[in-house]
């Protein structure tokens, strides 16, 4: 998630439960872990490989992780839900080719967050 959002979404009025209502893209921290060391935290490369479109190089990214996120109704993402964009592909992976799952927002108390630092500056 880039700052703009993390701050309009998830501090703002700091809700109780973070994601959209009709489904949050994730991914699995090892999968996550794996591409941030790949990229070394550059948004532009990380963005090709989630399937993001509007990151660029100044871009701050804020990554979330949350406790237990197969409690939350994990399913397969359709490409109907509010977080879908032109890069969508079916079958349960970005077009960078990660693996991918839909969930239900989460209790804020379940979700913590770090900024991603690029290391190749």
């Amino acid at each position: 998630m880039d700052s703009e959002l993390f701050n309009n979404f998830v501090m703002e009025g700091e809700p109780s439960l973070i994601g959209r209502p009709d489904g949050q893209f994730i991914t699995s921290s090892k999968q996550l872990n794996r591409i941030i060391a790949e990229t070394k935290g550059d948004p532009v490369a990380m963005a090709e490989r989630l399937g993001i479109e509007d990151w660029n190089s100044g871009t701050t990214i804020v990554r979330m992780d949350v406790e237990s996120p197969l409690w939350h109704d994990p399913r397969f993402p359709t490409g109907s839900e509010s977080g879908a964009n032109s890069l969508f592909i079916p079958g349960g992976q970005t077009s960078g080719g990660v693996s991918e799952i839909i969930i239900n927002p989460v209790p804020r108390n379940e979700v913590w967050w770090i900024i991603i630092e690029t290391t190749n500056k």
